[in-house]
């Protein structure tokens, strides 16, 4: 997967050469570069691919309202007053 910073959730989606590339959206030659790298090796793209698709199958709705909660009460606590940390 090739990715722009811009899209607004890069970071989610590609972990840094793990699954993809995030390449810079105003960098013509770093979005280049990282296609002539996949197609050069076909296989980093397949291991992309099933890294991908092993991420993704962890993540659900119910996980990502998980996360939310919890952030939100880490901030906020129990009783809705803001903490300190």
């Amino acid at each position: 997967m090739i990715v722009s910073d811009r899209v607004v959730c890069s970071a989610d989606l590609v972990l840094a050469v793990e699954d993809g590339y995030v390449f810079r959206h105003d960098d013509v030659w770093a979005l280049a570069e990282r296609i002539g790298m996949l197609v050069r090796d076909s296989g980093r793209g397949r291991e992309f691919g099933r890294r991908s698709r092993e991420i993704i199958s962890q993540r659900s709705i119910e996980r990502m309202a998980d996360g939310i909660v919890r952030a939100f009460t880490r901030v906020v606590g129990d009783g809705g007053r803001i903490r300190k940390e």
